[in-house]
């Protein structure tokens, strides 16, 4: 769970108007030119709103979300005005630019600009240097240094745009109907399984042909291409515990159980592809697993220890074989998959961008990409020229690729757009809608090359 709070501004001459009404939990801070800033223990936005209510002249609200998310809400005498967020919903900001920047004749472009921001970190670091104020403040944080105004963000965004425009996109998107959607999201009769997309499907081969995977809320349950369910596998979930994806073997599924409290207390299973029964069980007392795959190219389970950040190898009962420890410390990382003898994984660098950590798991050498674009690499393919694909914005509304040089290959702003995977050979996306994660389409990444051919 990431960060969490929300903060009120005020002039400071108003700020005794504030005063008088400090809520309990709570600092009042000077010293950001002509603002106040209250930073409330509690994470409550209604308590500002209620309180911006009595403060005379301009006051701004912000909050961010589990380090995801922010809105800013703007008050002029006690009532509400203008709101944005890092995301598409913006109300009346244009009155917002008018009344607080009426010496910068590119406010308005600047606040505009935020929704097109590749992650939430430059989206915020844009809104700090228009308005010259420390909103990314919580609490907890001791010294809040001052931010000034700049347009450093603004440039940079303009300049990478300008350097991409003109560059040809390698895909080219095509939307789906039903009938001719991948095998993994139907079930033979048009309709889709429930909850599609709170579960990878995945594909499997039995004696009865193959198998669709998922997971729900409850365990893992294997059905036909008809939707008919040929076996389930419940483990024992609580509010606490829950199931990773399933991985898909050489001869059997394995199965991980986490949990929330303690996050060494990992449990895997392999399970039969036949009828879902037990071959063999490991509990992880001690660590923590992060993205188990299975290697044909070395016949064995991989995973990463959290605990060590060694790879660990394990055979087919789950029994460790060896381990491969990286010649230089590579820290905790957001995804990862694996390729031959290779591991890919997605850090984020310290300046806000994204690169991708490739660690030979024989000579233990690490290398890395640097992705030319800060967009969070949401998920991994890595096959032919694409080496991976980033879904960027809190709306998760653009789909980024980049070749093996990290160079961007291929973007397309594809509305709702959450899921993108590999199958059969071919790329495809998925839009899902925000509240009930319903499939609402199904994207195709054609290459273009191959369609002139």
């Amino acid at each position: 769970m990431g960060a969490s709070f929300c903060n009120l501004y005020c002039k400071n001459e108003h700020a005794d108007s504030l005063r008088e009404r400090l809520p309990k939990g709570s600092r009042l801070l000077t010293g950001y030119g002509d603002w106040s800033v209250l930073l409330l223990e509690e994470f409550n936005t209604r308590k500002l709103m209620y309180l911006a209510r009595f403060i005379p002249g301009d006051v701004l609200i912000f909050y961010l979300y589990d380090d995801e998310a922010f809105g800013l809400y703007y008050y002029r005498d006690g009532k509400k005005l203008s709101y944005l967020d890092c995301g598409e919903y913006n109300s009346k900001v244009r009155i917002m630019a008018e009344n607080l920047f009426q010496d910068d004749p590119l406010a308005l472009k600047k606040l505009w600009a935020i929704k097109r921001g590749m992650s939430v970190d430059e989206k915020l670091a844009l809104l700090e240097e228009t308005f010259g104020l420390p909103f990314d403040a919580a609490y907890e944080q001791e010294e809040i240094p001052p931010v000034a105004k700049s347009s450093e963000t603004y440039d940079r965004m303009n300049a990478r745009a300008k350097a991409l425009r003109n560059r040809p996109n390698r895909y080219q998107t095509e939307l789906l109907p039903r009938e001719e959607w991948p095998v993994s999201l139907q079930n033979g009769n048009g309709k889709l399984f429930p909850g599609i997309m709170r579960g990878i499907r995945v594909l499997m081969t039995n004696s009865k042909g193959h198998g669709i995977i998922y997971r729900t809320g409850e365990g893992i349950i294997c059905s036909d291409k008809q939707g008919q369910e040929q076996w389930f596998f419940l483990p024992d979930l609580s509010a606490q515990r829950f199931l990773y994806e399933p991985i898909v073997g050489k001869d059997g599924i394995v199965v991980i159980r986490g949990n929330r409290e303690d996050s060494a207390r990992c449990t895997a299973w392999r399970l039969s592809p036949e009828d879902g029964s037990v071959l063999a069980q490991r509990d992880f007392d001690d660590d923590n697993v992060r993205y188990m795959r299975w290697s044909d190219e070395m016949d064995c389970y991989v995973y990463s220890s959290r605990k060590t950040g060694a790879f660990v190898f394990l055979d087919r009962e789950l029994n460790e074989i060896r381990t491969a420890l990286p010649e230089e410390h590579v820290c905790g990382f957001e995804y990862g998959d694996y390729v031959g003898h290779c591991a890919y994984t997605s850090h984020e660098t310290n300046d806000g961008g994204w690169e991708i950590v490739r660690t030979d798991l024989t000579s233990r050498e690490v290398s890395r990409i640097r992705l030319e674009l800060p967009v969070y690499p949401r998920h991994m393919i890595l096959s032919g020229a694409c080496l991976c694909c980033g879904v960027a914005g809190f709306t998760f509304d653009s789909v980024v690729f980049f070749g093996w040089d990290g160079k961007v290959i291929s973007r397309h702003h594809l509305e709702h757009i959450w899921h993108v995977w590999e199958e059969a050979g071919k790329l495809y996306g998925a839009a899902v809608d925000d509240k009930s994660h319903n499939i609402i389409g199904v994207y195709l990444f054609r290459e273009k090359a191959k369609l002139r051919g």
